[in-house]
C-alpha cells in the first residue's frame, strides 16, 4: 500500500476560493439581480451545512428558499455564478425539508470537494461573526450590516466594524 503525500493534497481552505466580486458589494440592485440564479449556501446556528442525501453541499438557487440578499451574505463569484451565506431558519421550511443531513466544517474537509469546503468555511465564519458581533465594541450601539454583509455600520456612532 503506497503512502499518501499530504504536501500534494490541496488545502481544503484555502484552494477553489470565490471571486471576491467587491464592487458587487455595494450594488443592491445588480445583488437582488443575482439572487434568482444565485447558490446559497444554509448554515445552522451550531455552524453546520445542510447537505443533500447524497452528503453532499445542499446550496438551492435564491429563487427556492425565503430570504435575499437582505437576509443573506454575499460570498463572491464563482464564474458567473453568484454565492451567498444564510442562515437555515431565515431560509423556510421547504428549504431546510429539502436538506437530509448536517455537516460540520472537519467531516466536510475530509468528505467535499475542494471548493465546497471552502465555501462552507467562509460561509461558517461570516455567520458566525455576524452572530457574535451585533453590537458596536466603542460605544454599543447597534450594527447595521452592508456590503453584502462584510462592513458592520453602528447606527449610532458610525464607526465601521469588518470580520477578522
Amino acid at each position: 500500500m503506497r503512502a499518501i503525500d499530504h504536501h500534494d493534497l490541496p488545502f481544503a481552505f484555502v484552494q477553489g476560493a470565490l471571486d471576491r466580486a467587491d464592487a458587487m458589494r455595494d450594488d443592491a440592485q445588480a445583488l437582488a439581480r443575482a439572487w434568482p440564479d444565485a447558490r446559497v449556501v444554509l448554515l445552522e446556528d451550531d455552524g453546520k451545512a445542510l447537505a443533500g442525501g447524497d452528503g453532499a453541499l445542499f446550496a438551492p438557487r435564491g429563487s427556492a428558499i425565503d430570504g435575499g440578499p437582505g437576509a443573506a451574505i454575499f460570498l463572491g463569484l464563482r464564474g458567473r455564478e453568484a454565492w451567498f451565506a444564510q442562515r437555515a431558519a431565515s431560509a423556510g421550511p421547504r428549504a431546510i425539508a429539502a436538506a437530509t443531513e448536517r455537516v460540520g466544517l472537519r467531516t466536510a474537509a475530509s468528505r467535499w470537494p475542494v471548493f465546497e469546503s471552502t465555501v462552507f468555511a467562509q460561509a461558517r465564519a461570516v455567520l458566525h461573526w455576524h452572530a457574535r458581533h451585533r453590537h458596536c465594541g466603542d460605544c454599543g450601539g447597534a450594527l447595521d450590516f452592508v456590503r453584502g454583509g462584510w462592513l458592520g455600520r453602528c447606527a449610532q456612532c458610525g464607526s465601521e466594524h469588518y470580520p477578522r
